[in-house]
């Protein structure tokens, strides 16, 4: 299966049980190439199936995929044609370990250090481009303080096109600690995407009601909002007026897809 995947689109013809197949291969690849050329293992098999789902809901490089702390770009280099590389990942003259202009239109900046994803990805959305820009950024990376300067910045500029994957699993090199981790570990704030879908439908139905149906959307709106102020403490997100969905199963594709298209509407 995957020496059938040359460039992003030829994802999206597969079924749910062909892209489990492939993502196997996937990791069967890397570990087997990483094993025998040295490289950042871990980081890029956890990211597997979100890398599937996003170059199967963007469209790369019309839409641009910026990885935080580059060296999880691996899967990301699989799907964009370089498979045939590996063999000479990180020698000199090789494969880079890390995303690289000089090696295909689907990397966008050269980076290996941390936190340093959201603010590429701001200037690639503040550029004019008629294209989505994401920045997948993980826990530990989230808890720099340029990744906070940079989200101080989005909350102002408010870019059209920009989203934000926060890849949580706890760790970076270790488990991920400090005050601003708990920001990052967002277990207990959730917005099932099921819901944002209901939620829109049903204040359709609502407005569609003659004299009264305006007023009542509204008054459910505003309890909706009075109750999550009573249950759930505001988060930076909320007061950046950033909106936040999750968390959600990382290896599920299906649902990172349905996720995608959500926040995209």
């Amino acid at each position: 299966m995957l020496e059938s995947i040359t460039q992003p689109s030829d994802l999206r013809s597969l079924s749910l049980e062909e892209l489990d197949q492939l993502c196997g291969e996937i990791r069967a690849f890397i570990l087997d190439k990483v094993s025998k050329t040295g490289g950042h293992l871990s980081p890029n098999l956890g990211v597997v199936e979100l890398t599937v789902a996003l170059h199967r809901v963007f469209d790369s490089p019309r839409d641009r995929l910026i990885w935080d702390v580059g060296h999880q770009a691996y899967v990301h280099k699989l799907l964009t044609g370089r498979a045939d590389l590996f063999d000479e990942l990180r020698h000199t003259g090789g494969l880079s370990g890390y995303p690289s202009r000089a090696e295909s239109e689907h990397d966008f900046v050269e980076n290996s250090h941390a936190s340093t994803s959201l603010s590429y990805a701001l200037g690639h959305a503040l550029a004019g481009y008629e294209c989505w820009t994401v920045a997948i950024i993980g826990d530990g990376a989230f808890t720099g303080g340029m990744a906070y300067e940079a989200l101080n910045h989005i909350a102002v500029a408010k870019p059209e096109r920009l989203m934000i994957i926060l890849n949580d699993n706890g760790r970076s090199y270790a488990p991920t600690v400090g005050g601003l981790a708990s920001l990052a570990n967002l277990a207990h704030y959730r917005i099932d995407p099921r819901y944002e879908k209901a939620k829109k439908i049903i204040g359709r139905m609502l407005r569609g009601i003659p004299l009264v149906g305006e007023t009542a959307d509204e008054l459910a709106g505003r309890v909706k909002d009075a109750v999550k102020q009573i249950l759930e403490p505001a988060t930076v997100f909320d007061t950046l007026d950033l909106k936040y969905s999750g968390r959600i199963d990382g290896h599920d594709i299906a649902l990172l897809e349905e996720t995608f298209l959500q926040a995209k509407t």
